[in-house]
């Protein structure tokens, strides 16, 4: 996800328990930008 969305998910608002359709957020491990590059394997996805 990006800043902003991990930004977001900080924020002590969001409570998903309070919206039955959302599961707790994931562990924070990285930020992305458009135009990063993630590759998996021998597969690369641009953003």
């Amino acid at each position: 996800m990006s800043d902003t969305d991990w930004t977001a998910f900080d924020d002590p608002k969001f409570n998903p328990k309070r919206v039955p359709l959302f599961d707790a957020p994931p562990k924070r491990d990285m930020a992305v930008n458009d135009g990063d590059t993630l590759k998996l394997g021998d597969t690369s996805f641009k953003l």
